[in-house]
């Protein structure tokens, strides 16, 4: 036994260890295949850094909106009386006040930019400095005190080709054109020079999604002139940015406050958390898309990269065998076969590390680009750590698989898979190479035949699924930007009458000559004004009167899409914007409501309601959706709102859109009947329009011509200017919206390319013998050119027959998500150009991909071939 014991541990001894073999191995296969080493190290570097760009620019996106209100001292509220007689010192006195900026609503103008305007100048030195302390991204912040400085967004240089350093000329209004409403000409007041100090960013000094970007002067400028600005009479006001204590909590405290002090129930207050979450909800949306093109990425990366090192470990466990009479284990054999792609992914890891460094200098993308504190290179410790780490670990472990199911297919005699769809078109009969060609894209196989089916099939799902849930989106998008009753937006022409409860032109009047011009659909006399509300009760389902089957306006246009659901978000009575916090803003108990009469002049008026019915009586209210949300209320609730006289409680009767104004969005606001609005303001309003909707096809400036040459003929009628109706600024955003899908598409198609080629190239290799063997019986270079192509169609018929459906429902699945989110009124999107040519694209790819293989399967020397095996 000791003798034997000591032969073992001999023996044991002479052999090398593992680490020793595979070092061993590395240095021989470092001089014999270094090319396809640097191959493979490109690839995992490529794939390295795309997903690492993608995951570390998400979270950068997904955080820019905190991370640039925790540095710029944002505005928590926004407080436009629209008064040019209101104290502000009374309000900086108010519990609870940390600061108050003003902002003169007014434009100023750039002479070396023509058709330029820039908008609300600020009107003391708060701004820039206690509130909206915007960080500097180049130069300085503007001095208070002098004139002849202005700053301007990050977007502004590139549109306009102006920069920090280079000087302009200010134009401003003359006392009398700033006093003139209706003002819209060539300003003629003072010159100011001026230079540009900087480029800023804050939550309100920021760029908006499809804009061209902003400047702002210095607070010195409305100091020095602000008859400039707000004229000499009571038409020009300032409203500011207010900043509290204890920030969005004391909102509700604050606007008590505000009401007892002014002695108003009617002052409109944007709550400026508000808009924070409408832009956190664009950035989540398109970190999310960042973050699924990151696994996407992954699965292609797994799927392309992972053949190839499966491919390099195969084949290595090939050449290691020879080894097994010289006493190498298996472990030993999958060390070294491993070492080789281990080695390589390290190198392209820490390349990939690299890159997605650089690539920070093009994230965050989109909207959160517009709002990012810190732009340019940023390095996500976290993030690229665990990838350098993670992903060589990936590598070595699919390696050390491939090499130990290389081992086991060399010792199994189980015979292969094989499968029924094969053998089903062997039993019909069919001709030999559409049965060949069936099994080369069905059947595996094992050991050194075996082919990639399975990641085949996934990647032609995929890449169908891809291609055609991306362009479904994509014509979600598409419909929505061409079609602004999507946004609740059913006119497209829109005048003003008056404002602050006077009237300077003939309503009722010119709207009956509106309303006869054979363009025109409807008009609605619109009185507008902001109310405080709160709910009282909770819905009553009991209510028959509150039938979403109701409409008291059939035909005209409550539901845009003819011939579709009367309630296209059936969801939506229960959170009017799903996907949100059904509690936003559990502190806040009054919301300022904006609130619009409906009173059609002619035709009923069209609006487009999610939900429920118009008011018909002056005790029934509509909600925009989130003000619905806001106010925790739905179809039945009461709500109690409080404008010029005494608080009303009024019934829900619906949920739908409201005119997007320069007060508030499309999704804010509430639709009351005219007698509803009487009862709120009395004779009060806020402004006075008409809003025109036209006949498809209208000619607008024509019409515009024709309606004022028409409305002239009235006493005052000059003073009716109509104007266009622009989109809601959602809109952008929602377009913004559509490239990340496209790209997931293109990623998703190039990773089917990818798989489909391997797998059509890898099964002529490996199975060269079975069809030398058929040739040599007599198949034909003509049938072995039909075997590859048999195999490239059915690869993508499969994934036409799995991708088709998936793509349509997840295209619309996503478009339904963003429509519940943004909000606007969701229509199913059909891409039917996709629809018709992604099958015969789907085909013709697929034999392109086949066309090299066919060739070389007819080239090949049979004799030399069945030597060889």
């Amino acid at each position: 036994m000791t003798v034997t014991g000591h032969r073992t541990g001999s023996a044991h001894a002479l052999r090398p260890g593992t680490m020793a073999i595979a070092a061993a191995w590395l240095r021989l296969e470092l001089r014999r295949r270094l090319r396809p080493l640097l191959v493979l190290a490109l690839l995992v570097g490529l794939a390295t850094a795309t997903i690492l760009t993608a995951v570390a620019g998400a979270r950068r996106g997904e955080s820019a909106v905190e991370r640039l209100r925790a540095v710029t001292l944002p505005a928590d509220a926004v407080v436009l009386p629209n008064d040019s007689a209101f104290d502000w010192n009374k309000i900086r006195a108010l519990p609870g006040v940390a600061a108050v900026a003003g902002f003169a609503v007014a434009p100023f103008f750039v002479e070396e930019l023509p058709g330029y305007a820039g908008y609300l100048p600020p009107a003391d030195g708060e701004a820039m400095r206690t509130v909206e302390r915007p960080v500097v991204l180049e130069g300085r912040l503007p001095d208070p005190s002098r004139t002849d400085e202005v700053v301007i967004s990050g977007r502004f240089s590139g549109s306009y080709g102006l920069g920090v350093g280079d000087a302009l000329t200010l134009r401003l209004m003359t006392v009398a054109e700033a006093g003139d409403p209706n003002f819209g000409g060539v300003p003629h007041g003072p010159r100011v020079p001026a230079r540009i100090v900087g480029v800023i960013r804050s939550p309100w000094y920021s760029d908006a999604v499809g804009g061209r970007g902003d400047m702002h002067p210095s607070a010195g400028l409305f100091v020095a002139y602000p008859k400039n600005f707000l004229g000499a009479g009571t038409y020009g006001f300032a409203n500011a940015l207010v900043r509290l204590d204890r920030g969005e909590n004391g909102l509700s405290a604050f606007r008590k406050s505000l009401s007892e002090v002014t002695g108003r129930t009617d002052i409109e207050i944007w709550n400026g958390a508000d808009n924070a979450r409408r832009s956190q909800r664009v950035n989540t949306y398109e970190s999310l898309a960042l973050g699924v093109f990151a696994l996407a990425a992954l699965v292609a990366a797994l799927v392309l990269v992972g053949q190839s090192v499966a491919r390099y470990a195969t084949a290595n466990v090939s050449d290691l065998q020879v080894l097994r009479a010289s006493g190498i284990t298996t472990p030993q054999v999958m060390a070294a076969a491993s070492a080789g792609p281990f080695l390589a992914s390290v190198a392209g890891a820490s390349a990939g590390v690299g890159g997605a460094v650089l690539g920070s200098l093009w994230m965050p993308i989109g909207a959160a680009s517009l709002l990012e504190p810190t732009p340019g290179l940023d390095v996500d410790g976290p993030v690229l750590a665990a990838g350098w780490v993670i992903v060589p670990l990936l590598v070595l472990a699919g390696a050390l698989a491939a090499a130990r199911l290389a081992i086991a297919a060399a010792r199994s005699e189980a015979p292969p898979r094989r499968s029924a769809v094969a053998r089903a078109v062997a039993r019909l009969g069919l001709p030999v190479p559409l049965v060949i060609g069936t099994r080369f894209a069905l059947e595996p196989g094992r050991g050194r035949t075996s082919v990639p089916v399975r990641p085949a099939l996934f990647g032609a799902v995929a890449g169908v699924l891809g291609v055609l849930a991306s362009f479904t989106f994509a014509a979600g998008v598409a419909d929505a930007a061409g079609n602004p009753a999507r946004f609740g937006q059913t006119f497209q022409v829109a005048t003003y009458f008056g404002e602050g409860g006077q009237d300077w032109a003939p309503a009722e009047q010119a709207m009956a000559v509106i309303a006869r011009d054979p363009d025109v659909l409807s008009v609605n006399d619109a009185r507008v004004s902001v109310a405080e509300a709160h709910t009282t009760s909770n819905p009553d389902a009991n209510d028959p009167n509150l039938s979403t089957d109701d409409n008291p306006n059939p035909g005209t246009g409550n539901n845009p899409n003819p011939g579709t659901s009367d309630d296209p978000n059936p969801d939506a009575d229960d959170n009017p914007n799903p996907g949100t916090s059904d509690d936003p803003n559990p502190d806040a108990d009054d919301v300022s409501v904006t609130v619009y009469s409906y009173h059609p002049v002619g035709a009923p008026f069209p609006v487009v309601l999610v939900s429920g019915r118009m008011p018909e009586s002056s005790g029934e209210i509509v909600l925009a959706p989130t003000s619905a949300r806001d106010l925790r209320a739905d179809i039945g609730s009461a709500v109690r709102l409080a404008g010029s006289t005494a608080p009303r409680d009024l019934r829900v009767t619906g949920i739908g859109f409201v005119p997007h104004g320069s007060h508030n969005d499309y999704d804010a606001g509430a639709w009351t009947s005219a007698d509803g609005f009487h009862a709120l303001f009395g004779a009060d309003f806020k402004y006075h329009q008409s809003l025109i909707a036209l006949r498809p096809g209208a000619d607008m400036d024509a019409l515009r011509v024709r309606l004022t040459t028409a409305v002239k003929a009235i006493k005052d009628g000059e003073k009716v200017a109509f104007g266009t109706q622009d989109p809601p600024t959602q809109l952008a955003e929602v377009q913004d919206m559509r490239i990340l899908p496209l790209f997931l598409g293109g990623f998703l198609a190039l990773l089917a390319v990818g798989a489909v080629g391997h797998a059509l190239a890898t099964a002529i290799r490996r199975r060269r013998h079975e069809i030398a063997v058929m040739r040599a019986l007599g198949l034909t270079r003509t049938q072995s050119r039909w075997v590859v192509v048999t195999q490239a169609s059915l690869l993508a018929l499969v994934g036409l027959a799995f991708g088709v459906p998936l793509g349509l429902a997840l295209g619309r699945t996503l478009w339904r998500v963003v429509a519940d989110h943004t909000p606007l009124f969701y229509q199913p999107p059909v891409a039917l150009w996709a629809l018709l040519l992604v099958g015969p694209g789907a085909l013709l790819v697929a034999n392109l991909l086949a066309a090299w293989p066919s060739r070389l399967v007819t080239r090949f020397g049979v004799g030399q071939t069945l030597r060889a095996e």
